[in-house]
């Protein structure tokens, strides 16, 4: 049996042979299998400094974001689909100005949105969860798009030696307008 994240572990018989796909293991005798995945295309030119591809939420921490967004000179442009009862209660007036629109329902829609940004930004803090690799990772390095992650996510492992962490909107704000971009992600 392999499970995706520890919300599943509930659909696990006693007795079973386990894998995960989190460096983090969080299920004891489990086996570590890397995430099934495979680079879709070669990297096109960026058209935007950072982008973030997930849906707009409170576990996605969209609202530090958008707090960023109003700090720094560059922008994280944001892509995905609203919770719009988090956008209306959490986000303050403006924020669409950095707002791009849902995703695309094509597979190579993550891949293709973070290989338009210097930066591909996911601060997902997802309780019970983290540490090892989302799907929205692995379409940025498939993009070669050096990854941002929430500090609270804990990476670890491969993930933490190819990915940045901020714990703030200032903290990401100051990346966005360092001009340095972070190393090259390998996959």
């Amino acid at each position: 049996v392999c499970y995706h994240d520890p919300t599943e572990t509930h659909v696990v018989a006693l007795g079973a042979r386990m894998a995960v796909i989190r460096e983090k293991n969080l299920v004891p005798g489990a086996t570590f299998l890397r995430h099934p995945y495979y680079r879709a295309f070669p990297t096109p030119p960026r058209e935007f400094r950072a982008v973030a591809y997930s849906r707009l939420d409170w576990d996605k921490h969209t609202h530090t974001i958008v707090a960023a967004n109003e700090l720094a000179r560059n922008k994280v442009a944001i892509f995905g689909a609203e919770n719009r009862l988090f956008t209306n209660h959490k986000l303050p007036d403006g924020w669409r100005a950095n707002y791009h629109g849902a995703m695309p329902a094509d597979l190579r829609a993550g891949a293709d949105v973070a290989a338009r940004g210097a930066l591909a930004v996911d601060l997902s803090v997802i309780r019970g969860d983290g540490g090892g690799t989302q799907y929205t990772h692995l379409e940025a390095f498939d993009a070669g798009t050096p990854l941002v992650l929430h500090a609270g996510w804990e990476p670890a492992g491969d993930l933490a030696a190819a990915c940045t962490t901020v714990a703030t909107a200032e903290d990401l704000a100051a990346l966005l307008d360092s001009g340095v971009t972070p190393g090259t992600n390998a996959a």
